[in-house]
């Protein structure tokens, strides 16, 4: 009975209650021709708790985490892969409420053996979870960085209410006083751009995640960056239970790129670490004047260098993952990076093999 959702689609804003977020509508794109209430602004919304009096942190009770989910939708749209991340790493590692920050991206870059998985709109598959993973709020963006829209709830806790204000372009803008190195690979093609893009996005999950807190007067307790493309087969310890340190920033066993470089693909970090260095590494490319050495991986050893910089450590943990790939070539493109972790590549296999089947003769998109 009370409006407590909000969708945004250019300048046009949509508010629909709670109990109607589940309807089967075909794209993003057409939710505010279904609702019939149009504001202007979303700051009339009313707020809906979130914090209840027995959420408050104590002894033997779970810390709050914070999700940063940000990268390309790609198979994210399979339903069975949504609801392996849902159980495996947010449930899994949460073990009570938890909120998260969606920053998503429609279309695909093309790139060699992987069809592009490009959508003009918000798959159904992906909007009607997005309540489901507890999102504050999901933004979603074009392949060129161009603002598309944002789905929102409004959230009240401790002091204040949560109104996201989500950038409007994500788009790449090359800083011309900065000189990436090597050369040969940071100056020319398309690396320097998708590494921007990348990285732009999880530093806007995290703007978004620290204006909540900002907002709401509310802190988490630890925040953890994830990708929607996840392959994720077993579950994920609880956050309570895993041995990180108050300086550690905790990264899956097994590194990507070059020797010494952390994962960039998830991570977990307590808030007594600095968390901003793991979060905001496109800084250094946007504030940078003059030579600026990024290595010959992609961006692995820079990460970690600038996460080290700031006084933090690295935990290597044992969390095994792959990234879904679109059917049929799920469990044949990147089971092999399990190698690395000391894996299980045929768990990995049969868990793509599931997911395809599940979707054999129908597309989410």
């Amino acid at each position: 009975t009370h409006p407590d959702l909000w969708v945004e689609i250019g300048s046009c804003r949509a508010v629909m209650c709670a109990a109607c977020a589940r309807k089967p509508w075909r794209s993003l794109s057409l939710v505010p021709l279904a609702l019939p209430l149009l504001l202007s602004s979303p700051a009339s919304l009313p707020g809906i708790s979130f914090a209840r009096a027995d959420d408050a942190v104590g002894e033997g009770q779970a810390p709050l985490v914070g999700f940063c989910v940000a990268g390309l939708i790609r198979t994210f749209a399979y339903p069975e892969l949504q609801s392996l991340l849902l159980e495996n790493v947010l449930q899994a590692l949460a073990g009570r409420p938890f909120l998260s920050f969606m920053v998503l991206t429609l279309e695909d870059d093309p790139k060699l053996g992987v069809r592009a998985m490009g959508t003009q709109s918000v798959p159904t598959a992906v909007l009607g979870v997005v309540e489901d993973f507890q999102a504050a709020v999901a933004t979603f963006y074009r392949g060129d960085g161009e603002f598309h829209g944002v789905w929102s709830r409004s959230h009240s806790a401790g002091e204040g209410v949560y109104r996201p204000d989500p950038v409007r372009s994500l788009a790449f803008e090359p800083n011309a006083r900065c000189q990436p190195q090597p050369a040969h690979r940071w100056q020319r093609g398309r690396e320097l751009e998708r590494w921007s893009l990348q990285w732009q996005k999880v530093a806007e999950s995290y703007r978004l995640l620290r204006e909540y807190e900002q907002q709401v007067g509310q802190t988490f307790d630890y925040i953890v960056r994830l990708r929607p493309d996840l392959l994720i087969w077993r579950r994920f310890p609880p956050v309570s239970q895993l041995p990180i340190g108050p300086a550690d920033i905790a990264v899956p066993f097994g590194y990507f790129g070059g020797l010494g470089g952390a994962n960039d693909m998830v991570a977990i970090c307590p808030r007594t670490a600095h968390c901003y260095a793991y979060f905001q590494v496109h800084h250094l490319y946007r504030d940078c004047q003059g030579a600026m050495t990024m290595g010959a991986d992609n961006g692995e050893v820079l990460l970690a260098t600038h996460v080290l910089h700031h006084g933090n450590t690295l935990h290597s943990m044992d969390l095994q993952y792959s990234l879904m790939r679109p059917c049929p070539l799920a469990g044949r493109v990147t089971c092999h990076m399990l190698h690395s972790m000391g894996g299980n590549a045929s768990a990995c296999r049969r868990a793509g093999k599931s997911i395809c089947a599940s979707v054999a003769g129908r597309t989410p998109f």
